[in-house]
């Protein structure tokens, strides 16, 4: 990790803002921290500690309260630093405000952005949860391998150099980014070698099954294998040729269908055919009974003039016969 800026404000002996361009004290190559005690040197490391995991090694949780400035009502960093190599080379800013409460502790604010590409950057966490968890990926180390590697704390450097076996090989490949080749290669391979030793397993077992093989054995075995191939073979042409009938057959139904259908359309026609013949047969006799019709009108006509003619025969009769009496008496008188 390379710091670029760091900035102070309400931590420790820092009343005011304090700024701090570690570009510019690095443009000549190495630079020291020099002051007597009490000047803020130690501060400086604990702003860092602060920015990157909220705590310092001597102070966290209600003891936070105890960093902030007796006259200030919050403790205020802004770190900005790089990580990688070329290409891959990213350049973070993390942010965090400490406040005291009425009830003697502290409340906290974080945020952290990748400003790679200025003015735009992109917010990886702005709660504090969120934020420390960004910082652990980012930087590979938590807060104890941080401050026991990389701060080393007065009087604590002689405990990373005492720490022993599994303690400074854990710390050391975090350190380093070789956890993928200590405890994770381990694990990897011990499953490796459990996974093997289950197929082993199941192999012997599948094996104990065959102890009674001979050569006879084998031989009958091959016989048999062959035999089988030879009806698979002869089951698959049997397959082949019956999906050739089945498409035959297939032609044959289409076309029974074809049939059906043409007959129904046939006999449809036919019945309609019928129909409209009887219709014609009722149409032409009633043609016929039209022609007819005026004479069968005349002839009623007739009738009704002789029967009309009759009844007036009738009358003129009646009274012929009553003018003949009358003439009669009138002769006799």
């Amino acid at each position: 990790m390379k710091p670029r800026l760091l900035k102070i404000k309400g931590l420790n002996s820092f009343i005011d803002q304090q700024v701090i361009d570690f570009e510019t004290l690095m443009e000549h190559g190495l630079f020291g921290i020099f002051g007597p005690t009490g000047s803020g040197k130690s501060t400086i490391l604990d702003a860092i500690t602060l920015a990157l995991y909220g705590e310092i090694p001597r102070c966290s949780g209600k003891k936070l309260a105890g960093i902030i400035n007796t006259q200030a009502d919050s403790a205020y960093v802004y770190f900005e630093f790089e990580l990688g190599t070329a290409s891959r080379r990213r350049v973070y800013s993390v942010e965090r405000l400490v406040k005291k409460t009425k009830t003697g502790g502290t409340s906290s604010e974080a945020i952290v952005c990748d400003i790679t590409h200025k003015p735009n950057k992109e917010v990886l966490g702005d709660k504090v949860t969120t934020t420390n968890q960004v910082l652990r990926d980012i930087i590979g180390l938590n807060a104890g391998d941080f401050m026991k590697s990389v701060v080393l704390p007065q009087g604590s450097f002689s405990e990373f150099l005492q720490l022993e076996g599994k303690p400074r090989r854990e710390m050391l490949e975090r350190i380093f980014g070789l956890e993928e080749y200590g405890d994770i290669l381990s694990d990897k391979a011990t499953a490796y070698q459990r996974r093997k030793n289950e197929q082993m397993q199941r192999l012997e077992g599948q094996l104990s099954s065959y102890e009674d093989i001979d050569k006879e054995k084998l031989e009958e075995l091959n016989q048999r294998k062959k035999q089988l191939s030879e009806d698979v073979k002869n089951i698959q042409g049997m397959y082949n040729q019956a999906l050739k009938n089945l498409e035959s057959y297939r032609d044959i139904w289409n076309l029974t269908q074809e049939l059906q259908k043409a007959t129904k359309e046939y006999e449809d026609k036919l019945a309609q055919k019928d129909l409209f013949t009887s219709k014609e047969d009722r149409l032409d006799r009633s043609k016929k009974a039209s022609n007819v019709k005026p004479f069968i009108d005349r002839l009623q006509n007739i009738e009704n003039t002789l029967a009309t003619t009759e009844k007036s025969k009738q009358r003129l009769d009646q009274e012929l016969h009553s003018l003949s009496q009358v003439i009669a008496e009138l002769e006799l008188k």
